[in-house]
């Protein structure tokens, strides 16, 4: 129940943040799309002027890279002839945007190059040392590679966080009267502010909801624990002592008289059940496992009785230097089909028997104790191969 309650309360107070975190980030959102909008306004043949001849030097080393200070600034005295004297009244007017929306901590104009998937710099609106000069570049994120394709779209308003804090972005596009789009006015707004109350937002949110929670809690608890627990507690020890019941000769779940008229009664009902199946399963596999166990105990000595009659001292025949023999059988199962034998039918004659009965286990190894017993004993008389192959073949198959 508590973590239910728990759960709807963490739910209550997602849903509340959502709304509220939904309803700020939709107002910084228009906020900085309206004021990219307003920037974008600036003199576009001015703009498309300064954004030819910053790509005009661009394109020839795109997206540079430098080794040490002095390339960079040899990098950035290329666009130092750029800048005329509208370029210093354009930077004036977009300072006062920035300066009557408070709220903007960056604002700069750039021009896309689409072959590097990089932005760069025509004009950055920030008095501070950590300003943009012209030329410098910046990749463009997949999640606005849209503009490549439709470049009248501009950079519809997102929240990102990064070293320099949470910041709601976005870029309007600067266009002639033809329509061509020459650059973009982008906009950066600071949510450090806004974050800060929405943390302190959720903390409070939390904090009253959960004490709703702790009230409501301690209430459903109190009750839980005199109609579910208390019943519950009793099946446990019930079941808990189940093997020393069994072993008293007890049914000790029996005895428990639990009358909640609820599913706590038709468990405990249950359970009491289990128990007499239980013991009824309990008694069946003891008598079960001491079937299998003796059986076991038998097929071990089968085993035990079939591998020894099999010729296993070796040399087998210490009398005849002339040549030796060595043989072995491992049956898959404990018995198996599979059987050689050999032995002397005269001085000078050997007989080898390797055969293999189809089948394993039991029933194979009883036809195999026949099949060997009748191969040796037709071999001894003395008759070749294929007659003694013949007479047992016949004995074998009258009976089967």
């Amino acid at each position: 129940m508590t973590i239910i309650a728990l759960t709807i309360a963490v739910v209550a107070a997602a849903v509340s943040y959502r709304l509220y975190a939904g309803t700020m980030d939709t107002r910084y959102k228009n906020s900085a799309l309206d004021i990219a909008r307003t920037a974008a306004l600036s003199d576009s043949d001015a703009v498309a002027r300064y954004a030819d001849a910053v790509l005009a030097i661009y394109r020839q080393d795109p997206a540079p890279e430098w080794t040490d200070a002095a390339a960079e600034q040899a990098y950035y005295a290329q666009y130092a002839a750029i800048p005329d004297d509208y370029y210093h009244q354009l930077y004036t007017l977009l300072q006062s945007v920035k300066t009557n929306n408070r709220d903007v901590l960056y604002l700069y104009l750039f021009v896309l190059d689409p072959e590097s998937r990089t932005g760069i710099y025509l004009l950055d609106v920030d008095n501070s040392d950590s300003a943009c000069p012209m030329g410098t570049w910046d990749v463009i994120y997949p999640q606005n590679y849209g503009v490549f394709d439709d470049p009248a779209q501009g950079f519809p308003a997102y929240i990102t966080h990064s070293d320099f804090g949470w910041l709601c972005s976005a870029g309007a596009p600067i266009t002639t009267d033809d329509g061509t789009v020459v650059g973009y006015a982008m906009v950066d707004i600071s949510m450090d502010a806004v974050m800060a109350d929405r943390a302190a937002f959720l903390r409070n949110l939390i904090l009253a909801v959960l004490a709703a929670t702790v009230v409501l809690v301690a209430v459903f608890i109190a009750i839980i624990r005199r109609t579910v627990v208390r019943p519950i507690n009793q099946l446990a020890d019930a079941t808990a002592n189940f093997v020393r019941h069994r072993q008293a000769g007890e049914e000790g779940l029996a005895r428990l008289a639990i009358h909640t008229g609820d599913e706590i009664q038709n468990l405990a009902q249950s359970v009491q059940q289990m128990e007499q199946d239980l013991n009824r399963y309990l008694t069946n596999l003891a008598r079960v496992t001491a079937e299998k166990e003796r059986i076991g105990a038998e097929l071990s000595v089968a085993t035990q009785i079939q591998a020894d009659m099999l010729p296993s001292i070796f040399p087998a025949f210490p009398n005849h230097p002339g040549f030796d023999i060595y043989a072995t059988m491992t049956p898959a199962k404990e018995m198996g089909g599979d059987f050689y034998d050999f032995f002397l039918v005269d001085e000078d004659h050997l007989c080898l028997v390797m055969a293999d009965v189809s089948g394993k286990g039991v029933p194979a190894a009883l036809f195999m104790v026949i099949a060997k017993t009748l191969l040796k004993n037709s071999a001894q008389t003395g008759m070749n191969p294929a007659r003694i192959l013949e007479t047992v073949n016949n004995q074998l198959c009258e009976g089967n």
